[in-house]
């Protein structure tokens, strides 16, 4: 197998068995039950999942693999993915949500440029957000130029590892990322995905490919929430361990650009300066020290704000 595709679920299943049919018959059409895998981690789900899934290995095509996992309670979003990554033995690894729909082509592109690089460690789909009917909403990311290749090394990582936080479609060369990423206890956060696009894209090359659109639900009730600092306190700690390699200065400029793409994380509104003031005060207190990131989030977060009121 060249690519296992890890599916984190939990509570469902209707979607889930939804994507698995959508990805059986790419699978089909393209000659591909050879070179993927599926491996679900079913985040102990208090619905029909295991048994919807059991449903559908009865009666699917033979060829289509796939591992069912089930964990004994619910560990949580971030464990869930762990647990899920380390059932995985391909040479890639490709993160897809249960909810999220990989595009048509996409996974013959990935092998056919894993085949023709061999230092790509990181490949990154385009998005088209969706509602539950399936119907286009958005596309928050670029969708003006087909595809973008990087170099191995810090200025991929502060062009593309921000675009890790979705993990849907996420691909990864799999050697030593789970051991790497573990190593660095304190900084486990449920934005995990970031940290391993940083990690490969540090050590190998990464193509961007916007021209794919993987469908990603929003409307989807979670089990977790944006707290009060849009969950910036997560996603920072994905970068902390570069701090080692790459330096705080380097580091401080991921997070800030971080920031800049991301702002819509501080729900900034008018009329309410006080409260984005708190989440200032709250970042700098849980950063470690790194030169000028103060005075950068907060020429940030004046200039954004300031913003606000000159729209209409």
């Amino acid at each position: 197998m060249k690519i296992d595709i890890l599916i984190p679920t939990y509570n469902r299943a209707d979607d889930l068995i939804y994507n698995l049919t959508l990805i059986q018959s790419e699978l089909e059409q393209q000659g591909l039950f050879d070179k993927i895998n599926i491996i679900i981690s079913d985040n102990c789900s208090v619905d029909n999942t295991k048994n919807a899934v059991q449903e559908f290995m009865e009666v699917k095509n033979t060829a289509f693999q796939i591992q069912y996992y089930r964990t004994s309670e619910n560990i949580g979003l971030e464990k869930n993915a762990v647990h899920v990554l380390g059932k995985a033995s391909s040479e890639f690894i490709l993160f897809l949500g249960d909810d999220d729909y990989l595009d048509k082509g996409y996974l013959s592109y990935c092998l056919d440029q894993i085949d023709s690089d061999s230092n790509v460690g990181c490949i990154i789909t385009g998005i088209v957000q969706i509602d539950n009917e399936l119907n286009i909403i958005g596309h928050p990311r670029p969708t003006d130029f087909e595809e973008k290749k990087g170099r191995a090394g810090y200025q991929s990582m502060l062009e593309f590892s921000h675009l890790g936080h979705q993990l849907s479609g996420l691909v990864l060369k799999r050697a030593n990322l789970l051991e790497e990423y573990l190593a660095n206890e304190t900084c486990r956060n449920i934005y995990l995905f970031i940290y391993f696009a940083c990690n490969r894209i540090e050590k190998y090359n990464v193509i961007y490919a916007p021209k794919f659109q993987t469908k990603v639900k929003i409307l989807n009730s979670k089990d977790w929430d944006y707290n009060q600092l849009g969950l910036l306190d997560e996603v920072f700690k994905s970068y902390y361990p570069f701090i080692e390699s790459q330096g705080k200065q380097n580091v401080r400029d991921l997070l800030i650009r971080f920031c800049t793409l991301h702002s819509y994380r501080f729900g900034m509104q008018k009329r309410h300066p006080f409260r984005l003031y708190q989440q200032y005060k709250k970042l700098l207190s849980i950063v470690p020290s790194l030169e000028g990131f103060a005075k950068d989030l907060r020429t940030l977060l004046l200039k954004d704000y300031i913003l606000l009121f000159l729209r209409k």
